[in-house]
């Protein structure tokens, strides 16, 4: 629902696939969240189910055979893991229909990418000034190693293989720098948070 997994059907029940279970329960927790409730989210326990209820409201049932038995997990706590993701949906639908948590979100991205440009403008200039200093540094050296008034190291090779590394370490910096930020920007959003998350 909305991007999210809340739970998973496994098992058939009075005679509905665990996918047609899915696709209803899907139709009715979005009907139920566009409601203006308080979205309260409950775990009504039945003889061989468990019910689930936004503002004591049916959103849908599990039973025994859904609980994930390779997990050795339980009809209680695959219904409290159910409620907390549900509780989760109802309050990221909240917030997407919030004006000021959206311009709250842009803001914060906003600012994110101007921080994210002043450390890669940084990163970049670094890089420039650390090839520079460290070429000046091993041609003074290369040229105090000689045998018999030749050189030892070829200065050249040298600056491009320290220009080469210096650049693929400002490259990583790059894209850690960019996955920090992308993730960030994903995460100001209710609809993006899973993928912000993952």
């Amino acid at each position: 629902v909305y991007n999210r997994t809340v739970t998973v059907f496994r098992a058939t029940f009075l005679g509905v696939s665990p996918e047609n279970r899915a696709r209803r329960a899907v139709l009715v927790v979005r009907e139920l969240a566009d409601r203006a409730g308080a979205g309260v989210v409950t775990v009504q326990v039945e003889p061989q189910v468990n019910v689930l209820l936004i503002d004591g409201e049916l959103a849908f049932v599990l039973t025994a055979g859904d609980a994930d038995g390779l997990r050795g997990q339980t009809l209680a706590q695959a219904s409290a893991a159910a409620r907390d993701a549900l509780q989760a949906v109802l309050v990221d639908t909240r917030e997407s229909r919030d004006l000021q948590h959206q311009l709250r979100g842009a803001l914060n991205i906003l600012l994110a990418s101007l921080a994210a440009a002043i450390v890669l403008v940084l990163v970049w200039k670094f890089r420039r000034w650390a090839i520079a200093r460290m070429a000046s540094r091993l041609e003074q050296r290369a040229m105090a190693v000689s045998v018999a008034g030749a050189q030892l190291f070829q200065t050249d090779r040298l600056v491009a293989m320290v220009g080469i590394g210096a650049r693929v370490l400002a490259w990583v910096v790059v894209a850690v720098v960019a996955y920090e930020w992308l993730s960030f920007a994903m995460l100001q959003f209710p609809y993006t948070r899973p993928w912000g998350r993952g």
